[in-house]
């Protein structure tokens, strides 16, 4: 799949999110959690973005990993992290 066209409907890559975003974090298909990210660190192919969610403070992915930015249209007031079926 095209690069351009995956950061068109995803958001960004890992490597791009900055402090201050929104982001969903998915750690497997289904269930989605919205994170705000404190500040990012590379280390090698990975990247290390800390969050000021208590329960999630880190999150770690591969730096060209695709992430869902979080839209001003998202609901993101779901405590379980699984959007409701009508969105």
């Amino acid at each position: 799949m095209n690069t351009s066209v995956v950061q068109t409907r995803v958001g960004c890559t890992a490597a791009d999110v900055v402090a201050g975003q929104w982001f969903w974090h998915e750690p497997w298909p289904g269930y989605r959690v919205p994170l705000q990210a404190a500040g990012t660190s590379r280390h090698g192919h990975t990247v290390r973005i800390v969050t000021t969610d208590s329960d999630r403070e880190v999150v770690q992915y591969r730096f060209d990993r695709p992430v869902r930015l979080v839209r001003d249209a998202d609901p993101i007031d779901s405590l379980s992290g699984v959007l409701p079926l009508s969105a």
